[in-house]
């Protein structure tokens, strides 16, 4: 199975003004450039493609919209407008969650949702995740987690482990999305390892059964553009199961 999800940076419609007193986090360096401008009812559009082997193009628009601010384990953190799916990725995971600006870094608190054919639709909880560190060097792991999960199919548990990693994926002084060039723009990358396996009882004994070898099922890259936000997330969801 193979999918490509791209979403494109359209318009960023900024309808109040942004302070740096107004977010509530003290621990924000006041250098710290802004990759993710956070004010309630900031809205981005995007245009999403999605490719699949063997079929047309699809597209699709999604809009972000800040909608305010909202604490978690005693820290504020800004969330979004969840009344429309989101079709992309990025904007789906943003949507879900809600983030805050903490020493050059954007960190997420939300849920991961995931489907795969056959098995209930699955929550994969994120805490604190990074998501860009505006510092950090190319390459460099910026948050791993790992989770698991079992759900019972036919009276057979179904164990579906998880490992959700981000890493920076460098910076360009200029980048170009469609008609649009932006500066100083830094990127991220998320992957989204899976396994999943049956645990049959036989003899007296647990014996776990491949179903999803251990693989990479998601790999994302977003790119972040100063005062603008998301830009641009190129992102391949493709894996195969065991016969």
């Amino acid at each position: 199975m193979n999918f490509k999800y791209v979403s494109i940076f359209l318009l960023l419609a900024i309808v109040s003004s942004c302070s740096s007193t107004d977010d509530g986090m003290t621990d924000e360096p006041v250098n710290d450039a802004n990759y993710f401008p956070l004010v309630a009812n900031n809205t981005w559009n995007y245009n999403n493609i999605q490719e699949a082997d063997g079929q047309e193009p699809q597209q699709s628009m999604d809009v972000l919209t800040v909608q305010g601010t909202t604490a978690i384990n005693g820290s504020t953190y800004f969330n979004f407008n969840q009344e429309a799916m989101q079709q992309g990725f990025a904007t789906g995971l943003f949507s879900n969650g809600a983030v805050r600006k903490s020493n050059n870094r954007l960190l997420y608190t939300g849920t991961l949702e995931f489907e795969f054919e056959g098995i209930e639709p699955l929550q994969i909880p994120i805490l604190d995740a990074t998501v860009y560190n505006k510092v950090a060097v190319n390459g460099t792991q910026l948050y791993t987690a790992e989770h698991s999960i079992t759900q019972t199919i036919m009276d057979i548990p179904i164990v579906i482990d998880f490992v959700v990693t981000t890493a920076d994926a460098g910076d360009f002084e200029t980048y170009a999305v469609g008609s649009q060039t932006f500066e100083d723009v830094i990127a991220a990358s998320v992957t989204v390892n899976v396994s999943i396996s049956a645990q049959v009882e036989v003899l007296g004994d647990l014996i776990s059964i491949p179903i999803l070898q251990a693989q990479d099922v998601v790999t994302a890259t977003n790119y972040y553009a100063a005062n603008v936000g998301l830009v641009f997330s190129d992102v391949s969801l493709q894996y195969e199961a065991e016969d």
